[in-house]
């Protein structure tokens, strides 16, 4: 028996940093800048999802135990003001490849093995306006193409991104698979 079990942190407002995966999955530290900013968000929710199943012994119906048999990070964020670069990364492609004002939509795109793979870094400074706080996600898939309801109908210019983080098998991020909190000055 599979029980899930989940937690969420607000974290409030940061600026959205996404690039390549490939290109920085030797870096552990925040290397992305504003050239690779998607914007500010609304809001951002850390995510943290477990499974345990249950252990039991056969004479008793009381469980003696649990084990961790599935694991998640995952980063919430709703982008203000999005533009064709954002909603290009929304459908699984780089901005650089937007061409004649359109995005193009193709089942390729979507398919298991062609979902393009991110790095995420969400930055957020403190209100003394000297400290920060980066969340790293080395290895993201920006959509979940199971879950379509992305766009706030209230306010359609903000579009809230999932950010996936998937287990990173890179011998750098060794004990920390699944990202990393730093914490630094402004500069």
């Amino acid at each position: 028996m599979t029980r899930p079990d989940s937690s969420n942190i607000l974290l409030g407002r940061a600026d959205i940093r996404v690039a390549p995966s490939d290109s920085y999955i030797k870096d552990i530290n925040n290397v992305l800048d504003s050239t690779h900013s998607l914007g500010q968000t609304q809001d951002c929710v850390l995510n943290n999802t477990r499974e345990f199943e249950l252990v039991r012994n056969f004479d008793s119906p009381a469980p003696v135990g649990r084990y961790l048999t599935d694991f998640g990070i995952g980063l919430v964020a709703t982008i203000l003001n999005a533009n064709l670069d954002v909603l290009a990364y929304l459908f699984g492609s780089d901005p650089d490849s937007v061409k004649n004002n359109e995005i193009r939509f193709s089942l390729d795109k979507f398919s298991p093995g062609e979902i393009k793979k991110w790095r995420v870094e969400a930055e957020f400074v403190y209100p003394n306006k000297e400290d920060k706080m980066t969340v790293i996600l080395p290895k993201t898939s920006i959509i979940n193409p199971n879950s379509p309801s992305l766009v706030n109908m209230d306010s359609p210019e903000n579009i809230s991104f999932e950010f996936d983080q998937e287990e990173v098998e890179n011998s750098v991020w060794e004990k920390m698979e699944f990202g990393r909190i730093a914490f630094g000055k402004v500069m």
